[in-house]
């Protein structure tokens, strides 16, 4: 696209665009458990802002995101969650440009504080909030698909939950990560890439499980990869990444701190005794990521991706290592009427115990455009979860009728 006219573009996005999605579904099993299903009728508000300024060098922007949730019917009442955030992207020439992102997450759940205070297995004294902050930042070297290219983010994210669940306040954690990433232009629409990604968290008290044992989870973990992007026509590109990864726990230096202590202290009570359980490093797992879009035809488009990954576990285990396959097809059958299917399943592993969830999920979506700013459907989502923790076992229907409205 010529320069003048990419600038148009850009220009005619400028300013704010409103988005407000309402839904009102059924959920048969709200409990999520086999052994005590409680449905409930579900209304749920979704209103987002995005205000967006963009000059020839840059893109700016700020969105403020709520999507609140109201359970008719169980004791599982209220959930309500929002995300500010904003970010810049600044090209300084051809061959140099930055971006920074920042967000702020606020969590709040209730459950038997609601239109209906009756209590069941989900009923707890107090709500639980989830606060996460981030901030990232990308620098690339180099002209966009052009030749050799360099690439270094770096960011940081810090978690804070506040839940009747847990004891304390030991499951608040931070991470700080960082990238590098060479990619080589090496045919009109292939990139090769060599990836090197790290990341640390630390937790600023050792977690403390509901048994009253102790585990110190502070662990770094790195990747390193290979792969390509591919642009093979215009209707199919893909992105494929695969190599190792590693996760080492900082638990030798803080066990040796804690005895330390423990032989230093002359004020704890004789009768206070506190169980360390120590988790294991994973050396050297098979890591990989893949995504592509096949677009047959004009009206029909496909889109497939597996990727594995990490994440900290809440309570259950060192840490959670999952593998994730998803497929989207979306048609469109009209001017004004299109469907989505989703089928997406996984595991999640949950490193140092015995648990292994396995989780599917169905989803049928079919809309139409009312007008240019309305549209409205229906769809019939299908859950289920098979786990070695039968309590964590589930099969949910969820039935919805939705109407969005854009202003532009």
């Amino acid at each position: 696209m010529p320069a003048r006219a990419q600038d148009q573009q850009r220009l005619a996005q400028n300013g704010l665009a409103v988005t407000v999605a309402s839904q009102f579904a059924y959920d048969d099993n709200v409990l999520r458990q086999q052994t005590d299903q409680i449905g409930s009728r579900v209304w749920q508000l979704n209103p987002k802002v995005r205000y967006q300024f963009q000059t020839s060098g840059g893109t700016y922007y700020l969105n403020y995101d709520l999507n609140h949730m109201e359970y008719l019917d169980s004791s599982q009442d209220t959930v309500t969650n929002q995300i500010l955030s904003g970010g810049v992207e600044e090209r300084l020439n051809s061959s140099n440009k930055f971006t920074i992102d920042g967000s702020y997450n606020h969590g709040y759940e209730a459950r038997g504080v609601g239109f209906n205070e009756a209590a069941n297995a989900l009923s707890l004294d107090r709500p639980t909030l989830l606060t996460i902050s981030e901030i990232d930042g990308k620098y690339q070297l180099g002209r966009d698909n052009h030749g050799l290219r360099f690439t270094a983010s770096v960011g940081h994210r810090s978690t804070k939950r506040d839940s009747p669940l847990i004891v304390d306040d030991s499951r608040n954690y931070n991470e700080n990560y960082y990238g590098l990433m060479l990619q080589y232009r090496v045919a009109s629409r292939t990139d090769l890439a060599v990836e090197y990604r790290h990341e640390e968290v630390s937790y600023p008290r050792t977690p403390t499980a509901a048994d009253g044992t102790q585990t110190p989870l502070d662990s770094a973990d790195e990747q390193y990869l290979i792969g390509a992007d591919l642009e093979a026509t215009a209707k199919t590109t893909g992105k494929v990444r695969v190599g190792f990864s590693s996760r080492h726990f900082g638990w030798k230096s803080a066990q040796w701190a804690d005895a330390s202590t423990a032989q230093t202290s002359s004020t704890a009570p004789a009768t206070t005794t506190t169980t360390t359980t120590l988790p294991t490093d994973s050396d050297n797992a098979m890591f990989w990521e893949f995504a592509a879009v096949w677009a047959p035809l004009s009206y029909s488009r496909f889109e497939f991706s597996a990727r594995t990954s990490e994440r900290e576990s809440l309570g259950v285990g060192s840490f959670v290592s999952s593998k994730d396959y998803s497929l989207i097809w979306t048609h469109q059958w009209s001017n004004r009427t299109r469907s989505r299917f989703d089928f997406t399943f996984g595991t999640d592993d949950y490193h140092d115990t015995a648990r292994v969830d396995d989780r599917k999920m169905y989803n049928l979506r079919m809309e139409y455009d009312f007008n240019k700013v309305v549209n409205l459907g229906f769809g019939l989502s299908y859950q289920t979860m098979k786990s070695s923790f039968a309590r964590a076992e589930f099969d949910k229907s969820i039935y919805y009728v939705f109407l969005n409205y854009r202003n532009r």
